[in-house]
């Protein structure tokens, strides 16, 4: 019913937004007391990703929100939370994924992907580069070519040379690039940021129109590139693009936050005291394989992997840590909620792997309360939000 109503202001809703730089805190929809508005949507989503959306993309992120906060607001006042084992479980698995989410956020994206590198990416968002590259591959990265990366590393220099005694780029391109969609005369057109392979955009974005660059080197051999425009877009605020800016941070600082996460991994599983144990991982193994051949010889259908591991000894542990020990109930647990995992367990380093998640999962948890994130204003918001 309250969705219906919201709906009705849909049109008058995309119109003022459009009109106006900030949006008034008229109502969108009212549950009991509680009532939400443009002002309370725009809080939580952008304002420059909205307007873009297709008109039917608007009317459904209108839909969705309004949908959870009506739910969230109707399960805080609920009795029948009390007595729904299910749902119970289902707010507690969402709360957790929403601390590891925060926990990871602040200790290692923050660290990596900091506000003065966003603040550097977000001035590098705001313009476009037009350019023309030469593309010299070689046998090792393009099956295509013969040449060595020697010797494309000595054509390259060549070109550079040439280039700058006056020759024409569009002729060295048609004679040498390997860039088919580009050779005929070597131009790009614009680009943004974060469209190129990295070298060769921090090349591009570090020179002037007219320059020509060096020999820069990627994955897919040596490129001469010629700069020969730059232009400013229309952008919003660094606030309304910061969320855009870190999904790219995170995509160019991928290794650096690979690196940073099994490193965190590695100190938590020593403070935690985590060890696997290897014996009785392999010794679960030998009985799984025991128990099916048993199983199929009752000709029974459809036998799941919870089915045989049920019928193990779940006093087995298989792992410890914080004075804790791990049993066969955690891989049923895991393969009850992803049973595409199969059979792939039965090797002792996946299973050891399912099981390090696991736990680690549950000490992300624990740092995160002892860290005292729980009461962190980005971790409330998250929670009223989703």
């Amino acid at each position: 019913m309250y969705l219906k109503k919201a709906l009705v202001f849909f049109g008058i809703f995309v119109l003022m937004v459009n009109c106006t730089s900030k949006p008034e805190p008229d109502v969108l929809a009212s549950l009991n007391s509680n009532e939400l508005t443009i002002l309370d949507f725009f809080k939580e989503n952008s304002k420059n990703v909205f307007l873009k959306q297709p008109e039917k993309s608007k009317k459904q992120s209108i839909q969705k929100w309004i949908d959870n906060k009506i739910l969230l607001l109707e399960a805080e006042k609920s009795t029948l939370l009390e007595n729904d084992n299910k749902l119970k479980k289902k707010l507690a698995s969402y709360k957790k994924d929403i601390q590891i989410r925060q926990y990871l956020d602040r200790t290692i994206l923050d660290s990596v992907v900091t506000n003065d590198f966003l603040q550097d990416l977000y001035k590098k968002s705001v313009i476009q580069v037009k350019a023309s590259h030469i593309l010299l591959g070689y046998n090792k990265v393009n099956k295509d070519v013969s040449r060595t990366k020697d010797e494309a590393e000595k054509l390259a220099k060549k070109i550079v040379t040439l280039l700058k005694n006056g020759a024409k780029f569009e002729t060295l391109s048609k004679k040498y690039s390997d860039d088919k969609t580009s050779a005929e005369t070597g131009d790009l057109g614009f680009f943004d940021w974060g469209k190129m392979v990295g070298p060769f955009q921090e090349a591009a974005f570090n020179m002037k129109p007219g320059d020509i660059s060096n020999p820069i080197e990627t994955k897919f051999g040596y490129h001469v590139i010629k700069v020969t425009d730059i232009k400013r877009k229309n952008t919003s605020s660094f606030e309304d693009e910061k969320s855009k800016l870190v999904q790219l941070g995170i995509r160019e600082r991928r290794d650096i936050l690979q690196a940073a996460y099994l490193s965190r991994i590695n100190k938590l599983k020593l403070d935690y005291d985590f060890n696997l144990n290897d014996e009785n991982i392999n010794l679960l193994i030998q009985k799984y394989e025991n128990m099916k051949l048993e199983l199929t010889g009752e000709k029974q259908k459809n036998i799941s992997p919870t089915m045989i591991l049920q019928k193990i000894d779940l006093d087995l542990t298989l792992a410890e840590y914080d004075n804790k020990k791990i049993g066969v109930e955690i891989l049923i647990d895991e393969i009850k909620k992803n049973p595409r995992i199969g059979e792939n367990f039965l090797k002792p380093d996946i299973m050891g792997k399912i099981i390090e998640n696991v736990v680690m999962m549950d000490i992300f948890t624990k740092e995160f309360i002892k860290s005292g994130l729980d009461t962190n204003e980005d971790y409330i918001k998250s929670i009223n939000n989703n």
